[in-house]
C-alpha cells in the first residue's frame, strides 16, 4: 500500500510540474507532422534486443527469447534483413548469451560456457571453443538485459556486445581467467595463449601491430602473431584505451597518460582521472579529455592543462576543431573553437539544455520541455520548439542525420528538419518504453522493450530510397543516443 502510495504522489508530482512548466513556458502547437506515416515493417515475438553496433550492410543480428533476460533453451538467434524485416536464417542458442562480435568470415559469441563460431550466411555452426574459467570482458554487463543500459556507453558499441571479443579479419582474441587466447575465425583453434594477469580493466584492443590487454595490475601489449610480450607498463586498472592519430591514451584513477604504442614508452601523464563515459580527441593543436561534468584541453606535446571547465552532465560534444557544451556556472551553450581556445559564440536557451545534438551545421539544444537550434558555425538561434500539452520529450533516446533531428514524447515519433525546425513526419503511438532509435540510410529503426508486448524492432521509411549503384558513402551514417 505504501508502495503504491507513493506511485501516485510521484505520477501526480510530475503531472503538475509538466502543467504548471507549460503555463510557464508557454505552448508551441507546431509539432504538427507535414505527412504521417506508418511503419514499414514490424518485428515482434521476444524480441530481447537487435544489435545496432554489428551492423553490416543492410542485415543485422537479432536476439529473441521468451524473458526479460535469455536464458538456455529459450533463445534465438536471428540474421535480419533491414529492407523488410524478414528474417535470412533463425538458429537457437542454447545458453546464455553474454558477448558477441562479428568478423568477415564468422559472428562469434560467448553461448553458455563456449565460444562458438557461426556462419553469417546460414547461422550454422563452424566450430566451438569451451571456455575453461572465467570469460574477462573489461566491461561491466548490466545486471538487465535491457537494450538502452547494453548501448548506452558508445565506448562498449566500438567493441561489439558485451566487450569479450577483439576480432581482425582471421583471428579472435579473448582473455579467460587471465590468460589472452588467440583463435582462427574460420575454424576455432586455439593459434596462441599468453598469461597477462586476472581481471580486465578494459577490453581487449589492437593498435598499432599490437594487441594491448589492461589488467588490475599491469598494461600488456603482446604480439598479434605469437602472442609474445612486446612490452608492460605498470598501469594499473585502465579504464579507458583510446587511440587517436596514432597515439595512445590510457586513464585509470590517477590520471590519463599518453603512450607510444610501439615502444611503450610514457610520453606524458596529466591528472585527468578517468570517467565510465570519458572519451579523448586530437585536434592537432591539443588533446581534449571529455567527461560527464568536464571538458579539459591538454598541450599533445607536454600534457599541461591549457585550459578546462565544468559542464552540465551530458551536455557537451566534441566536433574536429570545436567544442560545444553548457557551462556549469551561466548556464549558458558555448562553442569553442579547440586551436585557440577561445569562445566562438554562446546563447541562453531557456530552460538549460540537458543534452546537445549535432544535425550537420546545426546544434540542437534538448530539455524535456524544449527545444532550441543554432547555427553551428555563427551561434544564430534558428528556431526553438516547446513540447505539447502534457507531454516531455525525452532527451536519452534520438537518432539525428545531417538534415534531420528524430526525438520522441510517450505519444509521438516526430522528424524535425534540422535547420527550420519543421516537422517533416510524425507517428503517433505509444514510446514511452522506446530504448534506442538509428538512422541508417533513408530508414528509422527503433526498439520497444515494453514487457506488454514482449519487444518490438520497427522500421519507419523517412525518406526517399537512394537511387540503384549511388555510392555507400553518400548515404547518412547511422547514429543513435
Amino acid at each position: 500500500m505504501r508502495g503504491t502510495a507513493r506511485s501516485i504522489a510521484t505520477l501526480v508530482l510530475l503531472g503538475l510540474f509538466v502543467v504548471t512548466s507549460h503555463a510557464q513556458f508557454g505552448v508551441d502547437n507546431s509539432l504538427a507532422p507535414k505527412e504521417v506515416k506508418d511503419f514499414a515493417w514490424r518485428v515482434t515475438g521476444r524480441v530481447v534486443f537487435p544489435m545496432p553496433s554489428l551492423l553490416a550492410d543492410d542485415v543485422m543480428p537479432v536476439l529473441r527469447g521468451q524473458a526479460s533476460r535469455v536464458r538456455a533453451g529459450q533463445a534465438e538467434l536471428s540474421m535480419l534483413k533491414l529492407s523488410d524485416g524478414t528474417a535470412l536464417w533463425s538458429t537457437p542458442v542454447a545458453g546464455d548469451v553474454t558477448a558477441m562480435n562479428i568478423t568477415d568470415g564468422a559472428i562469434v559469441a560467448a553461448v553458455g560456457r563456449s565460444v562458438v563460431g557461426l556462419s553469417p550466411e546460414d547461422g550454422s555452426l563452424l566450430w566451438q571453443q569451451p571456455i575453461k574459467g572465467r570469460l574477462d570482458t573489461g566491461w561491466d554487463l548490466a545486471a538487465s538485459w535491457r537494450q538502452h543500459q547494453w548501448f548506452g556507453d558508445l565506448h562498449a558499441r566500438w567493441e561489439g556486445i558485451g566487450g569479450a571479443f577483439s576480432c581482425s579479419e582471421d583471428t579472435v582474441f579473448v582473455s579467460v581467467s587471465g590468460t589472452v587466447y588467440a583463435l582462427d575465425a574460420q575454424e576455432g583453434a586455439v593459434l596462441w595463449s599468453q598469461k597477462v594477469g586476472f581481471r580486465l580493466s578494459s577490453p581487449l584492443c589492437q593498435v598499432a601491430g599490437v594487441v594491448l590487454a589492461a589488467t588490475s595490475k599491469e598494461l600488456h601489449a603482446l604480439a598479434p602473431e605469437s602472442g609474445d610480450a612486446v612490452w608492460s607498463l605498470p598501469i594499473a586498472d585502465a579504464t579507458r584505451l583510446i587511440v587517436v592519430h596514432k597515439s595512445l591514451y590510457c586513464a585509470n584513477r590517477q590520471g590519463t597518460c599518453r603512450v607510444d604504442p610501439a615502444t611503450g614508452e610514457t610520453l606524458w601523464s596529466a591528472a585527468v582521472p578517468a570517467d565510465k563515459a570519458q572519451s579523448v580527441h586530437h585536434t592537432g593543436r591539443c588533446v581534449v579529455a571529455r567527461r560527464p561534468n568536464d571538458i579539459t584541453a591538454l598541450d599533445p606535446e607536454s600534457g599541461d592543462v591549457a585550459w578546462r571547465t565544468e559542464t552540465h552532465p551530458k551536455a557537451s560534444l566534441i566536433d574536429n576543431s570545436h567544442a560545444f557544451f553548457v557551462d556549469k556556472a551561466d548556464n549558458c551553450v558555448h562553442c569553442l573553437d579547440l586551436d585557440t581556445l577561445q569562445d566562438v559564440w554562446d546563447a541562453a536557451p531557456d530552460p538549460t539544455p540537458q543534452r546537445l545534438v549535432l544535425c550537420g551545421t546545426v546544434a540542437v539544444a534538448m530539455h524535456p520541455l524544449a527545444l532550441a537550434a543554432y547555427d553551428a558555425k555563427s551561434g544564430e538561434e534558428l528556431w526553438s520548439l516547446r513540447a505539447p500539452p502534457g507531454e516531455l520529450f525525452d532527451c536519452s533516446v534520438w537518432a539525428r542525420t545531417s538534415k534531420r533531428l528524430y526525438v520522441k514524447t510517450p505519444r509521438r515519433l516526430v522528424g524535425l528538419d534540422a535547420r527550420t525546425g519543421e516537422c517533416a513526419i510524425g507517428v503517433n503511438g505509444r514510446f514511452m518504453q522506446v530504448a534506442w532509435m538509428m538512422a541508417h540510410r533513408n530508414m528509422l529503426y527503433l526498439h520497444d522493450g515494453s514487457p506488454s508486448r514482449g519487444g518490438v524492432i520497427a522500421a519507419l521509411q523517412v525518406e526517399e530510397a537512394k537511387a540503384p549503384g549511388k555510392p555507400a558513402a553518400e548515404a547518412e551514417a547511422p547514429d543513435q543516443a
